[in-house]
Order: structure tokens, then sequence, then C-alpha cells
């Protein structure tokens, strides 16, 4: 109404008609599923005004704002109980774990439903969301707290000479697997809100389906070859069958999740197959034969792998060797004063037996690798002889430092696979006993 002071009466005019307003329900957000490294998450807002406000039984309309955006973060629990997340300005965006905006165009704006990803297995998390209207960003939700899964666990329960026995699992003690906190509506709610109450209330958060399960398989050394079994959802067990008599094998396993989306390897198994049985037979008479079996030598794999330490080191010395004799000719050649240094002299020298061809520049660059670049700039002042000598002086100095690199690299080398050798013959699982039926 509109009120015209005028003197010292106060004049009121008549009151509009009545305009209904309904102010918009909180977001709700529920954690649908949860892996080790990704959660799906899923939000609604109540679309319509509630079935009991006045605007209804006297059936008056009422023009409800559009959303243009969702904001979602997620970020770790608070350690401390009672402790309350960040305030709802522009700024508490920085810091979490995952915070994302989505506006009309994104597959997750229109399904209002997104993966969340890059998260850490058996840790504890909290998500909320806003929705903007109208260029205004509404109140958080109620942060909801969720745990991701524990990584598998993965154990070797039988090892043969060409088969070994696996099963996996998770760790039941684990934080992340703990169930989540009763979800309910927040204390501001209307009773009569029931479509939230639904949604915030749809029962305890559930792992997410498993659509395959994946082995990987591969031996251990220079040679790796290596193997994928797929194992259907429902099994928790796998048999490996086809591996070689007294070798040694890594396997590590994962799962597909039907959100397309693939959890993290499992723990690493070193393991050693058994070696074959050995049979021999004694004394022999009309209607007897005497026969002894036992079990052959187990093959560790620091003797496996120093074996093959012992070839790289000869490659590594006839390449030295193959470098060392180019750098030698080299040297000689500017030594005598070659076909390219000093005076235009073409003749070769006595002790290259006239072949030019062996201090070719390419075939010196091809030996650096695919990292080396021309020696030096042309001189257009300096004489084409003097050129040649500086490029060939330049590329006798690199085939120097190549093998002092190369040579300083193959040390530590070595010294790292002394200390790999040592740490893989501790993890590696070697069969103890006869597990004979």
């Amino acid at each position: 109404r509109t009120v015209i002071p005028e003197e010292g009466l106060d004049m009121c005019g008549e009151w509009t008609a009545d305009l209904f307003v309904a102010t918009l329900a909180p977001m709700a957000v529920r954690v649908v599923s949860v892996a080790e490294e990704h959660v799906l998450l899923r939000w609604k807002r109540k679309g319509a005004p509630r079935p009991r406000t006045a605007h209804r039984r006297h059936n008056r309309t009422t023009t409800l704002s559009n959303v243009g955006r969702y904001h979602v973060r997620v970020d770790t629990c608070p350690e401390a109980d009672g402790e309350e997340g960040g305030e709802n300005t522009p700024a508490d965006a920085e810091g979490y774990v995952y915070q994302q905006q989505f506006g009309e165009g994104d597959p997750a704006f229109a399904q209002c439903m997104v993966v969340v990803t890059a998260l850490k297995p058996n840790t504890r998390y909290q998500v909320e969301i806003r929705a903007s209207t109208n260029n205004y960003w509404g109140a958080w939700s109620t942060p909801v707290p969720f745990g991701t899964s524990c990584p598998l666990a993965l154990k070797v329960c039988l090892i043969g000479e060409e088969a070994a026995f696996l099963e996996w699992g998770r760790h039941t003690s684990s934080a992340g697997e703990r169930p989540p906190r009763p979800l309910s509506a927040p204390p501001e709610t209307p009773a009569d809100e029931d479509e939230l109450d639904e949604l915030l209330a749809e029962g305890a958060v559930a792992g997410t389906e498993v659509e395959k399960w994946e082995v990987h398989v591969w031996t251990v050394g220079r040679d790796r070859q290596t193997l994928t079994n797929t194992v259907p959802p429902t099994r928790a067990t796998h048999r490996l069958k086809g591996l070689q008599r007294n070798a040694h094998y890594c396997v590590t396993a994962r799962a597909l999740y039907t959100t397309g989306h693939w959890g993290p390897l499992s723990n690493q198994i070193y393991f050693a197959t058994l070696p074959p049985v050995a049979v021999h037979v004694g004394r022999l008479g009309e209607t007897f034969v005497h026969v002894r079996w036992e079990r052959g030598t187990q093959l560790r794999v620091t003797n496996r792998l120093r074996t093959q330490h012992r070839q790289q080191q000869a490659e590594f010395e006839a390449q030295q060797s193959q470098i060392q004799a180019r750098a030698e000719v080299l040297e000689q050649q500017l030594e005598a004063g070659g076909p390219w240094v000093g005076g235009g002299r073409r003749e070769s020298s006595s002790t290259l037996a006239g072949d030019e061809s062996s201090i070719d520049p390419l075939s010196l660059s091809q030996l650096l690798g695919a990292g080396a670049t021309p020696a030096t700039t042309p001189d257009p002042d300096r004489p084409a002889e003097g050129r040649q000598a500086s490029v060939l002086r330049q590329e006798l100095r690199e085939l120097q430092d190549l093998m002092a690199e190369q040579q300083r690299r193959q040390r530590e080398l070595t010294r790292l696979q002394q200390v790999q050798l040592q740490e893989l013959e501790k993890e590696t699982l070697y069969p103890d006993g006869e597990d004979v039926q």
C-alpha cells in the first residue's frame, strides 16, 4: 500500500492483492555407490510447492526460480567432532579434495548425477551441494559423510608346478568400511517434506557393483611375459593355469565397476612355482621295482636375475668397446692430420688403412643417439678444413662424455640391482612343503 503524509495525517491506500511466494526446499545429496577411488553422487531438489501450504489450498499460482548451476564439493571429514564445514562464501571452494560447477549443457546438470574420481582408498569424506538461481547461490546442503573402500587384498593360497590358486577380499576393519552415520533431514526442514526425507534416508551407502575382475600375472626377469585373466564378478578366487615350472611370477588384481571406472591394482605378490618331480628307479626284480621320487632344486629368484644381470653387463661392455674403438679412430685421425685437418690434404693416414668412411660424422651422430646435435655452427670466414677438424674434435668430446655417463649409470644400476635383489628375495613367496593329497 502507499502512505501519503499530509498535515500530520496518515492517509493509507488499499492493500494490493495477495502474492504468495514459496522458497525452495533445501538441496539433498545422496551417495549412491562408493569404491576405492571414486564415488557416485546424486542430488535433488523438490521442484513443486509443498502440498499443504496456503497457496495450494486457494489454488493460487506461484512461480519458482529456475536453477542455473550446481556446485558440488567434496572434502575429508573433520577430525574433531562437532567441527563445522566452510562458510557459504565463494572463497571456501579452495582447498577441497574436489569441487566443480555444472551448468546447462553438462551431462551432470541434466542428470543431477556425477562420478567423483581421484579419491584415496580407505578415507572418510563428506559431500555438499548448492544451487544457483538468477546468479545468486543458495545455501549449502547438509554434509553427507561417506567412506571409500579399502584396496583389494590379494593372497596366493596354493602353488603347484604349473598352477597357483588365488583369492582376494577387503579388510573389514578399515575405517573406510564403517557404515556411514545415519542420514536425516536438517532440523529446519518441515515435517511434510517427505520427498526430501526419502532421498536422504534411502538406506546405507552401498559399494559399487563389480562388473568383472581382472588378474594380471607376469614373469619376473628380463624377458617379461604378461598374461591377463578375466574373472566373473560373483567369484573372488581364481586358478592361474599354464605357468612354467620352477619359474618366478608377480601377480596383481583389480576390479572394473559398473560405473565404467577401474579400481586400483591390489598388492603385488611375487611367488615361485614348484620345480618338477624327478623319478629314480632302484632295485628290480621279477615281480617288483623300487621307485624313488623327489622334488627338484628350487631356483631362487636371485640366481635367475643375477644371470640376466651378467648378460646385461656383457652387452654394455660390448657397446662400450664399440664406442671406444670409434673414439680411438678419431684420435688417430686428428693426431695424424687426416683428410679433413689442415692444408687440404686428402690422403688417408697409414694407421687407418685408407678407410675414409670410418670417420663419417653421420655415423658418429648415430652412435650418440637421437639427442645428438651438430657440434658447432659453421663459420663462413673459417676454412672448410678447419671446420671439419672442429666438428671431429667436438664429436670426440661428446663420445668421451657419453662413455663416462654410461659408466656412471651402469655403476648406479648395479648398486640398485643388488638392493632390489635383496628386497625381492625377501618378498618372494616360495612353496613351503608339499600340499599333496
